[in-house]
């Protein structure tokens, strides 16, 4: 993740007490080495989860060995990977805060089935968003930007209806010319720092959330 990343340049140094040197990371897929006695979790589990709080030492999970509380994890799914497990937990998180953020509902019961556009879908947190504005906010119709090719099928396959080529195209312009506010959207969640290209895609009431600084 990017925040590990940052971390690891040692960008955090003078900013926060940390006890120094950090171990960092927030996402973690392992195997359950020793558990309690209350039966949810045995040893030999595939397990997955993030850590709560920020990663310090002895609590970051790039490490072989880490002591997390049973209620950061879950099994791992027979078909997902340790990989592909260990991907998900922080821009899974992120996406769906970031919707919620947005103002748009989960409830399923209701008639409004929102618009919502992502930038950057091909990335871990906008691959994620397009999945869950689709089958979680129930979402009608989901742009998202990404380059032709494998990004642009990846983007198609978890269920953007719509995918704008970013190196050929303005986005911004593609979509403005739908015009009228109900071709606008009612959520937007910006993955690539490009809230200010956004705003007037954005419908009255609608909301806009930046995962980006």
């Amino acid at each position: 993740n990017p925040i590990d990343h940052i971390t690891h340049k040692g960008t955090h140094y003078f900013l926060f007490n940390f006890k120094w040197p950090r171990t960092f990371g927030f996402d973690f897929a392992g195997i359950v080495e020793e558990a309690d006695d209350d039966q949810m979790f045995k040893k030999g589990d595939r397990v997955f989860g993030q850590i709560a709080g920020l990663p310090q030492r002895g609590t970051g999970t790039v490490a072989n060995y880490i002591v997390v509380s049973k209620k950061y994890c879950v099994k791992i799914p027979e078909n997902i990977s340790f990989i592909q497990a260990s991907a998900m937990p922080l821009v899974s998180i992120t996406a769906f805060n970031a919707l919620k953020l947005c103002g748009i509902s989960t409830n399923s019961d209701t008639n409004k089935k929102p618009r919502v556009l992502v930038t950057g879908g091909a990335g871990g947190v906008g691959s994620q968003a397009i999945q869950m504005a689709k089958n979680i906010f129930n979402a009608s119709f989901v742009v998202t930007t990404a380059s032709s090719g494998k990004k642009e099928t990846l983007c198609k396959t978890l269920g953007a209806d719509m995918v704008i080529d970013y190196k050929t195209k303005k986005f911004e312009m593609e979509l403005l010319c739908e015009g009228e506010d109900d071709k606008k959207f009612d959520a937007i969640v910006d993955c690539t720092g490009e809230a200010w290209k956004c705003i007037k895609l954005l419908k009255k009431g609608g909301g806009m959330c930046s995962i980006t600084t």
